[in-house]
């Protein structure tokens, strides 16, 4: 419910009551200290995102301020054998929604432990799979090979659970 407020000279008149200029005085400590409040949770909010922000900037980095690339890895099944493709992260998606088994592939493990080799350093590559368009891991033994090529090559692969858009 809305109150009409008429000023005076010496207090404000409202629908219900007034309020004089000696009980105002009483309120203007409490509004500064509350717009002081207000102004320092401001000021600390903005200096804890930027804390996270820059959370990593002290980190040594091998490329001048360049973010670490990532790369996408995938894998299929084409008559028997395991095909793979590492696809820069930003391409995952057109990759994933327009993906045919007979895609220009890496036909054989050897090739792509070459290919990860020849991965700018450092290098992030997120192995996924994405079981509705035929994207799946290959066995354990296979796995295990490439995860132990990548870290004999400091090369950083994780092995992630399925994205499926």
């Amino acid at each position: 419910m809305m109150q009409k407020v008429v000023r005076h000279r010496r207090s404000i008149r409202y629908q219900g009551g007034c309020i004089s200029a000696q009980r105002m005085k009483a309120f203007v400590p409490a509004v500064a200290f509350m717009k002081c409040m207000l102004l320092t949770f401001s000021i600390a909010a903005l200096a804890m995102s930027g804390c996270v922000a820059s959370r990593g900037a002290n980190q040594k980095r091998t490329h001048s301020d360049d973010p670490v690339p990532h790369y996408m890895l995938y894998s299929w099944k084409v008559e028997g054998s395991y095909h793979f493709a590492i696809i820069p992260e930003r391409e995952w998606r057109p990759f994933i929604l327009h993906f045919q088994p007979t895609s220009a592939s890496i036909p054989d493990v050897a090739r792509l432990e070459k290919a990860l080799a020849n991965l700018p350093k450092p290098a992030l590559v997120l192995w996924s799979d994405a079981e509705s368009v035929g994207l799946r891991y290959p066995s354990q033994h296979v796995l295990d090979r490439v995860k132990r090529f990548a870290m004999e090559s400091r090369i950083d692969l994780r092995i992630e659970p399925g994205i499926e858009d």
